[in-house]
């Protein structure tokens, strides 16, 4: 298999909360993710003085997605949400704690897999998406005014969420089609931490050549 890369943009997770519930004894959500290179619990006692267990209790959801349903069904009072999620959440009500340090980068890139075969055979085509696709990054960034109606139509954002959306994480967009190596560091980190040869050799059997970024 090759991959190359289509998207590399982080996304920071915050916290989220309905105003400053998690100062007393709350649950938290938080896909596993995150706390396997993350000082969590070391973060909230020394920005909130709080402790695990003591204060809060972790509640370990399979994906964001999960996370985000248990906070805004009250199932929850607060959750570590990425970027996107954390803006839903804001639109229902809720508030980014702003006082609290992005926990972790989610460094996993949008890519493009196939096989070599394919890639020698179809590398016209190829070639011909990816471009059409950066110019697209290119000119949704460019055109603000463009952007925020397409998002509104087609992904039912409403005004406000729609210009958030812009501001903090479209212009993030990265249209170069290559993986960054420290975020893909970051991610076998997370998921593989034991895989024979790191991340370098991930990188050496599943990145195209001339798509990692050192």
């Amino acid at each position: 298999m090759a991959r190359r890369a289509r998207r590399n943009c982080a996304c920071p997770v915050g916290l989220v909360s309905r105003s400053d519930t998690v100062r007393v004894r709350r649950r938290v959500a938080c896909r596993d993710g995150p706390l396997r290179s993350t000082p969590l619990a070391q973060t909230f006692k020394e920005r909130a003085q709080l402790e695990l267990d003591k204060h809060l209790a972790l509640q370990l959801p399979n994906s964001d997605q999960e996370a985000f349903r248990l906070l805004v069904g009250g199932k929850v009072q607060g959750a570590l949400l990425p970027r996107p999620f954390g803006f839903w959440a804001e639109e229902r009500g809720f508030e980014r704690i702003t006082d609290w340090p992005d926990v972790v980068d989610d460094p996993l890139p949008i890519t493009i897999e196939t096989t070599e075969k394919l890639l020698r055979e179809r590398e016209k085509d190829l070639t011909t998406f990816l471009n059409a696709h950066r110019e697209g990054i290119r000119y949704f960034k460019a055109n603000r005014a463009e952007a925020i109606r397409v998002l509104q139509q087609q992904f039912g954002h409403s005004p406000s969420l729609a210009a958030k959306t812009f501001s903090d994480y479209v212009v993030c967009m990265e249209e170069r089609l290559t993986v960054d190596y420290p975020q893909l560091k970051k991610l076998v980190a997370q998921v593989a931490p034991d895989v024979p040869g790191g991340a370098r050799q991930v990188a050496a059997e599943w990145i195209a050549p001339g798509a990692l970024k050192a």
